[in-house]
């Protein structure tokens, strides 16, 4: 039973690697999932060679370490929407590390005298493990809280995923004390991780858009000095903000309003909050709400969510929390008051 299961897992995961490696062309950041689905591939076959005694190694003792690695770096292209370059090689020096210090018990698990040695590898695997899942949940956390100076229209879905993929990997290795407790054969780390890992990448493959994060932009090292950041260009902003509308574009962003001002997004950014006392997303949804209440005032027979589309949002919850959060009441009281007042 426990061989038909892992070669399941194994066989799907193959697919999935096939045909993420097929679409990687078109999305870079697929490259990071194929590279996901091979070594758990590689690791579940080790796994069935093990459990039918085809080999007396454990070629993948320390393998638990890469997933978290393989998915920080996952993450961190996601959220930069920068490729994953040679240079991320540096984070697989812990894993190699490791596998060097019990290089002895990978080769010859049964011969081998458990020591102080293999302890201290056991030890470093949960901590190097942990340490990277709460940079990838530090990176998440980062990325929500500051988005708001970035985006006007605040994507829920794709950081749901991301959390969803940090809490997975909590719970993978949080399966480790329940397989030793029950005392049971079962895989149970790579029976969910086989699960966890198929539902990320089908929901990846079905809504690819998942994939599309707003970079964060990057401060300059040095403090810009006042007559960069003059009233001027807070001015120049709101001008340009009623003149053109730029706000009822949905996909209106931090780094499309700097182009039109011919500044650095990160400059931007500085006379936003320093100057005009305002995030980008509140400075945007702000116009779009007060946009929406004369288009209630011209249009009263059409529905508010078409005349908040029509105002530069691109979803319901996003329009629904800017509303109450600028007139103090929902879409709906704010037309029934119109209505009862006309």
């Amino acid at each position: 039973m426990v061989t038909a299961v892992l070669l399941a897992g194994f066989i799907q995961s193959l697919i999935l690697l096939v045909f993420l490696f097929s679409r990687s062309r078109t999305q870079p950041l697929f490259w990071s999932l194929t590279l996901v689905h091979a070594v758990f591939s590689a690791d579940l076959i080790l796994l069935i060679a093990e459990h039918e005694q085809w080999l007396n190694s454990r070629l993948n003792a320390s393998w638990a370490l890469l997933y978290p690695v393989l998915f920080f770096l996952f993450i961190r292209a996601c959220l930069t929407q920068e490729k994953i370059t040679r240079r991320a090689a540096v984070h697989f020096i812990p894993w190699l590390a490791i596998s060097a210090l019990i290089y002895d018990f990978s080769l010859s698990p049964d011969s081998v005298v458990i020591t102080t040695r293999h302890w201290i590898a056991t030890y470093l695997i949960l901590l190097v493990y942990l340490i990277y899942n709460v940079a990838a949940i530090r990176m998440v956390w980062r990325y929500q809280v500051e988005q708001k100076t970035v985006q006007a229209n605040l994507s829920r879905e794709n950081l749901w995923l991301m959390w969803g993929v940090c809490a997975g990997l909590i719970v993978a290795i949080s399966t480790i004390p329940l397989q030793v407790a029950f005392n049971t054969a079962l895989p149970l780390p790579q029976l969910f991780v086989s699960l966890f890992v198929f539902l990320v990448t089908y929901l990846f493959l079905v809504k690819p858009e998942l994939l599309n994060f707003e970079p964060l932009v990057q401060a300059p090292t040095e403090e810009c000095n006042e007559s960069e950041l003059d009233v001027e260009l807070g001015r120049q902003v709101s001008l340009l903000m009623d003149s053109k509308q730029l706000y009822l574009k949905s996909d209106l962003n931090l780094q499309s309003l700097a182009k039109e001002l011919g500044v650095k997004p990160y400059l931007l950014t500085q006379v936003l909050n320093q100057q005009l006392g305002i995030k980008f997303y509140d400075l945007v949804n702000q116009k779009r709400v007060i946009h929406v209440c004369e288009l209630i005032k011209q249009k009263p027979h059409k529905s508010v969510l078409d005349l908040a589309f029509e105002s530069g949002f691109s979803s319901k919850s996003t329009f629904n929390s800017a509303f109450k959060k600028y007139k103090e009441c929902t879409p709906t009281q704010y037309k029934s008051a119109l209505e009862r007042l006309n």
